[in-house]
């Protein structure tokens, strides 16, 4: 469900996105990146460390 509603609106025109600047680019993946973990309701930061 989530993919279905999700991935046609993050690659919208994605084509476009890929002549912005640097900065542009981090943050607009900046701001994905906060949408994508509010909407799975992740946690900000996951811990590599395998116990």
């Amino acid at each position: 469900m989530i993919q279905m509603v999700l991935l046609p609106i993050m690659t919208y025109a994605a084509v476009a996105w890929g002549y912005v600047s640097k900065t542009l680019n981090k943050r607009l993946q900046a701001q994905q990146n906060i949408a994508l973990r509010e909407t799975v309701d992740a946690p900000w930061l996951y811990s590599k460390v395998i116990k």
